[in-house]
């Protein structure tokens, strides 16, 4: 029983790490701001067509893509499938890594490092090159590790 719980908290963070992918994905391309906390700072999350603010139950990684039939349920802008790829990629891979490094906080920054891993190869799968800022969530993420790991990244 404890097992399936865990493994439900990993699916979870897994798709809460993949929605910030997916949103990374959709942002990096077009030299948008990462954070869309506010208005100062950047857009709360909108459709990318007609700009309507998302509801919250309209933001749920996964869930909302396939409750609103694939489209913006305000101008029925088709949400394109690579978003709900890269959640449900990055849902798999954090309960495989669950299972490998049990929930701990090597668990969590190897989920950290395998979301940078993936949005980069995403990025340039679809654009054929690599963007500085995903790369630098890349650097950071492995720095992250390595100093938790090891007290220092190189020897």
């Amino acid at each position: 029983m404890q097992i399936f719980f865990l493994s439900i908290v990993a699916a979870i963070y897994g798709v809460l790490l993949g929605n910030y992918v997916s949103s990374a994905y959709h942002r990096i391309p077009k030299a948008k701001p990462l954070n869309g906390l506010n208005d100062v700072i950047g857009k709360k999350p909108h459709c990318s067509l007609c700009l309507h603010p998302l509801k919250f139950y309209e933001y749920l990684p996964v869930l909302s893509w396939v409750f609103s039939r694939f489209k913006c349920n305000y101008c029925g802008f088709k949400i394109p499938l690579m978003y709900t790829i890269l959640e449900a990629s990055m849902m798999i891979l954090s309960v495989l890594a669950f299972f490998v490094f049990d929930i701990n906080i090597d668990y969590a920054l190897i989920c950290l490092v395998i979301a940078a891993i993936l949005l980069n190869l995403s990025l340039f799968i679809t654009y054929s090159k690599f963007y500085a800022k995903s790369g630098m969530i890349l650097f950071i993420s492995i720095l992250l590790y390595g100093f938790y790991k090891y007290g220092y990244v190189i020897s």
